[in-house]
């Protein structure tokens, strides 16, 4: 009894993270967000390597978040959702033209 109920914790703690999808996250343009359903929302931030925040926002739903407008670096994305949090680095490069 006690096996199956962790069992069934471990299976909805699971499949529920690798339903949340953030990628890529070496871009020199935006990270596409994906949720496990369309009317799924969450709270995203955006924080950049000197800790400032610049982005808190609830979405829905599949968003492409454009993080060329802040230039190049490392920032981590955080994204709230009902059963948790998920973290990621981004690492922003510039766009080579002419390459």
């Amino acid at each position: 009894m006690l096996f199956t109920k962790a069992l069934n914790y471990i299976k909805k703690t699971v499949s529920s993270e690798k339903e949340w999808k953030i990628y890529p996250t070496l871009v020199y343009d935006h990270v596409t967000v994906t949720t496990p359903k369309k009317s799924s929302t969450y709270f995203v931030e955006i924080i950049n390597e000197d800790g400032e925040t610049l982005l808190h926002d609830n979405f829905k739903g599949e968003t492409k978040i454009y993080f060329n407008k802040w230039g190049k670096g490392v920032f981590q994305l955080i994204v709230k959702h009902d059963e948790g949090e998920i973290k990621s680095k981004i690492l922003v490069y510039p766009r080579f033209e002419n390459v």
